[in-house]
């Protein structure tokens, strides 16, 4: 990640490029954040054809997406939480 950029911008940047491959809209992916500390919440919002998308097989995709966040946060001193708006 970019050291030019706050965290919560590489952090959005890089859920968004994790999503962004798997949405049939991406132009409609939103992501809003709330930061408390180290501590980031990310709500995702995407056009109601691509939630099964996000969320994958019995929360498989979701699942992996935050497993990676998890890890990149981590490495960081942060963490981080994704809900989904739409489900």
């Amino acid at each position: 990640m970019e050291k030019n950029t706050t965290q919560s911008e590489q952090y959005k940047a890089l859920i968004t490029s994790l999503l962004s491959p798997l949405l049939e809209t991406p132009q409609a992916l939103e992501l809003e954040m709330s930061q408390r500390e180290t501590s980031y919440t990310f709500t995702i919002k995407v056009y109601p054809n691509d939630v099964g998308r996000v969320i994958g097989t019995r929360g498989s995709t979701i699942n992996a997406i935050r497993t990676i966040l998890d890890s990149v946060s981590a490495n960081n001193g942060d963490y981080i939480t994704v809900l989904s708006a739409d489900v």
